[in-house]
């Protein structure tokens, strides 16, 4: 059976086509150069994302409900677009073309659908990801159950530099999940731990205690519960301040050791050294060495959701 030979375009069904994909209402009104400008402009939209949080990795949960923002306006103008281009047509006979069909719309959407798959692909790839961070070994910066942005481009993609939260593959095989650390120390540098205090190149990093009332996050409540009391301190380095925890009465057992007391290492070329903010409770650098670059994964760009949110 053949296409009727003419068929009003109504602007409401073209406005409710152009909701479900970018482009599709255009396409129902026979513009097809529009149709795919805007479905392109779609995908760039989306992508804005991503690059919004890579840009502004200060505030990356900002940059990201800027960015819905924005791609929400565009979705609703480009629909506003398609009722007004309906309006005008609703009274002239519109003669059908051979895409005025349902396969045709559905293969347009199927298509919409595969293009914004192999975005975030790519985007997870070489751009951005999402890392859940897994224990407690990052308290008090973060919090079991947080979810990071881990960046792969742009500012965060330089070098590491001390005092910065990567996330990295295990140099070890048994522990095949990403890890999230903080690096102490780069290639060329010393470093060394008494006390619990970390030295780097023979200088002490400063090291002043700190109220948990004055943290941005308050502890988890099995944390100042624990067996063992627990002191937090802040470490300033040029330009950066962050908390860690440590053990008021230094190593808690004989295996805890290490986890105070750490003989001078230097770190090799091409490689950082890297440890977790809980100094007494993390597996890091004091186990498996220094880790090479070729191992990193990203930066910590910024929190996309916290645990806190559950308080």
């Amino acid at each position: 059976m053949g296409l009727p030979a003419s068929s009003p375009r109504k602007p409401w069904l073209a406005g409710l086509l152009a909701l479900v994909c970018p482009g599709l209402g255009h396409m129902y009104l026979g513009r097809l150069g529009l149709a795919a400008l805007f479905a392109v402009l779609g995908w760039l939209a989306a992508l804005s994302l991503p690059l919004e949080v890579v840009c502004f990795p200060g505030e990356a949960q900002l940059a990201l409900q800027y960015g819905m923002v924005l791609a929400g306006c565009y979705w609703l103008l480009q629909a506003a677009l398609a009722v007004r281009v309906a309006g005008r047509q609703a009274r002239a006979a519109y003669r059908l073309r051979a895409f005025n069909r349902f396969i045709t719309y559905f293969l347009f959407v199927v298509t919409g659908l595969v293009g914004l798959g192999v975005e975030a692909f790519l985007v997870r790839a070489h751009v951005l990801e999402v890392f859940l961070v897994p224990s407690s070994s990052m308290l008090p910066t973060l919090l079991p159950g947080d979810l990071v942005f881990v960046a792969k481009i742009g500012p965060e993609a330089r070098a590491p530099q001390p005092g910065e939260l990567i996330v990295f593959e295990v140099p070890y095989h048994s522990q095949p999940d990403p890890w999230v650390k903080r690096v102490v120390a780069v290639a060329g540098q010393q470093v060394q731990v008494r006390g619990g205090r970390l030295s780097v190149s023979g200088l002490e990093i400063s090291h002043r205690p700190l109220a948990p009332e004055a943290l941005r996050r308050p502890l988890p409540e099995a944390v100042l519960r624990g067996r063992r009391p627990v002191e937090v301190v802040e470490e300033a380095r040029p330009g950066l301040r962050y908390a860690i925890l440590v053990s008021p009465h230094g190593a808690g057992t004989e295996t805890d050791e290490g986890r105070f007391e750490l003989d001078p290492v230097l770190v090799p070329e091409g490689s950082v050294y890297v440890l977790g903010d809980a100094r007494y409770n993390s597996r890091d650098s004091r186990n498996f060495g220094p880790v090479p670059l070729d191992r990193l994964i990203g930066r910590v760009a910024g929190l996309l959701w916290s645990q806190d949110a559950q308080r």
